[in-house]
């Protein structure tokens, strides 16, 4: 089971608060919500953004897009106290922008999110670290580029016979529920997407960064299986998915992070009983062969924080050419692709 624990995510818990008994209910705001300050805090106006924001998530007039926009309101209201809370977090200079590109972040605490098992209270909590780690992190014209289609390219490698990467950061509402950060890999010509990897920064109670990665996903382009053949041939024998990890821990290093997770097959939004579906490949096999590590006490994995090359005499003699020149290219990748990385925290060209 993937029950709260501290050292990954920050959970503090898994289900809501019992109620607190409380005179005023901007009293028990204050008791449901450690440091909060029911004193800020307008019911009017949260009611009145949510309202607004019900028809803006989901225009309409036919039979589904009202009764979402009844669910929306219904359940901000069920969830009031974490919805303001929420709502506040975002109320910051960076985050407006962000919510103003992709107004569905309101709703975030109304789905199910990294893990199944993380109730509304550990959605909230992880949710207000990576918004504060994002404003600490990057300038505006970065946040732009990550929340604008098609979203910040880092770099763009050429590979053979004509083809090239392009890596990207984005943040997709399509994985909205797997995290904050979507790493794309896609390939050229005609830049399809191959694969990508959802993640989230965290912060730990000892106050240092995490990556925790909540989803993985292949392109479904009709030419998608020889697409993954191309780029593995390109790529000296690396497949996507464990190219695609390769660069979460790249990513993991650029924000400072001191541990990387990856929520397990049992364990995946796609688990939650609000959004159970299959997944299509195991995320656990991959886990595994890269060297993750089931934790007993969460039942996610830990994983890998560095890529790690194979020494020379750990190579069969007919693979050490092609080791060699899979290791020199994710190099140069590594090094294109944080030289992006830094000049979007520069705030130059983002």
């Amino acid at each position: 089971m993937c029950r709260p624990r501290r050292t990954g995510f920050g959970m503090e818990q898994d289900r809501l608060p019992d109620p607190p008994r409380f005179g005023s209910p901007r009293a028990a705001l204050g008791g449901i919500l450690p440091g909060f300050d029911p004193s800020n805090v307008s019911h009017p106006n949260v009611l009145r953004r949510i309202v607004g924001l019900a028809p803006v998530l989901y225009p309409g007039s036919d039979h589904q897009s009202v009764l979402r926009r009844w669910k929306l309101v219904g359940r901000s209201l069920l969830l009031l106290p974490w919805t303001i809370e929420w709502f506040r977090a975002l109320d910051t200079p960076k985050m407006r922008i962000a919510t103003a590109i992709r107004p569905r972040i309101f709703a975030k605490l109304q789905r199910p999110y990294l893990t199944r098992r993380h109730g509304v209270a550990a959605r909230l909590a992880v949710l207000k670290d990576h918004c504060r780690i994002l404003e600490e992190t990057l300038p505006e014209e970065a946040i732009v580029a990550i929340y604008t289609h098609p979203g910040l390219t880092l770099a763009t490698i050429e590979l053979g016979e004509g083809r090239s990467t392009t890596l990207r950061l984005e943040y997709s509402d399509r994985y909205e529920k797997e995290g904050e950060f979507t790493l794309g890999i896609y390939l050229s010509p005609g830049e399809k997407m191959i694969f990508t990897i959802t993640c989230v920064v965290t912060q730990r109670p000892d106050g240092k960064r995490g990556l925790f990665i909540g989803g993985l996903q292949g392109g479904n382009d009709p030419a998608q299986p020889e697409m993954v053949r191309d780029l593995t041939k390109d790529m000296y024998g690396l497949r996507p998915k464990a190219f695609a990890l390769f660069m979460a821990q790249q990513l993991a290093e650029w924000v400072g992070a001191v541990e990387l997770r990856g929520v397990a097959d049992a364990e995946t939004i796609y688990q939650h009983f609000q959004n159970r579906k299959a997944i299509g490949a195991s995320y656990d096999a991959l886990w595994i062969e890269s060297g993750g590590v089931l934790s007993p006490s969460d039942g996610c994995f830990d994983l890998p924080l560095r890529h790690v090359e194979r020494s020379r005499d750990e190579i069969k003699p007919n693979k050490r050419s092609l080791y060699e020149k899979r290791y020199a290219l994710l190099r140069e990748i590594a090094a294109a692709a944080r030289s992006g990385w830094d000049k979007a925290r520069c705030g130059a060209g983002a």
